[in-house]
This record gives C-alpha cells, structure tokens and sequence, in this order.
C-alpha cells in the first residue's frame, strides 16, 4: 500500500514539474520576465496550453489515484485520504479559473483565490503531515 502511495505522489509531482519545465522551454519569458505575471500565463497561450493543462491533469489524477490507495480506518488515513483530494479538487480548480483569468477582474479575482487557497491548503496540510503522520509509523509511513 505505501509503495503505491508513495509512487502515486511521486508521480503527480512529475507531472506537474515536467509539464511547467516544457512550458518554461517553450516560452520562457512568461515566467521569467517581471511583467509576465507568473505560471498561469502558460495556460492561456496557445504554445503552453496543453502542457500546462496536462500537468495539472495529470497531477490531479495521480492524487487521487494515492487518495485510492489510503485504505486504513484510523482518524489519520481518513484525513490523510480527504486532504489527497480535496487537494486534486483545488489543482483542478486552479486549472479551471486559469483559461478565463484576465476576460475580467472577477475572473482575475477568483483565479487569485484559487491559487491562494491552494497554497494555504497545501501549508497546512503539510504541517498537519509531518505533525501527525511522520510520528506515528504505524499509520501509513
């Protein structure tokens, strides 16, 4: 079970970085240049979408495929499994508000707090991991 976790993690992380390092390759100014807004350019550019899209489908669908694999009872695997994907339901919500995000500032605005709530969910969750999970071995480690 750990081992099919574990890779599933692994590989969703790979997803997501080599889809961005193809985008980077691709058009690297987009990220690199101060008035280029950051990762998200990549998603509304015909040259980037499609590597953008898939490194976040793919990122998505590796975390849930290791929220599949949690399959202990324990308060700690419950939550471990919720946080898995509530995490891919954010990635993919990050995706979504991305194609539409400069058509108007509400868009701008929700895509804003797409990214925001991912990067809190993210920290938190995090911390909760290493607080709760890494010392109780007998749980998922």
């Amino acid at each position: 079970m750990r081992s099919r976790i574990v890779g599933n993690v692994v590989a969703s992380q790979v997803a997501l970085f080599a889809g961005w390092g193809i985008c980077v390759a691709v058009v690297p100014h987009f990220l690199f240049e101060r008035n280029e807004g950051g990762v998200s350019n990549f998603g509304i550019h015909l040259d980037t979408v499609v590597p953008y899209s898939l490194a976040f489908l793919l990122c998505s669908a590796f975390v849930l495929r290791a929220a599949g694999g949690v399959d202990g009872v324990d308060e700690g695997c419950r939550r471990f499994r919720l946080e898995l994907q509530v995490l891919a339901c954010l990635l993919l919500f990050v995706l979504v508000t991305t194609y539409a995000y400069k058509a108007s500032s509400f868009l701008h605005g929700l895509h804003i707090a797409a990214g925001v709530s991912i990067t809190c969910f993210e920290s938190f969750a995090s911390c909760w991991m290493v607080a709760t999970l890494v010392r109780s071995t007998g749980t998922l480690v």
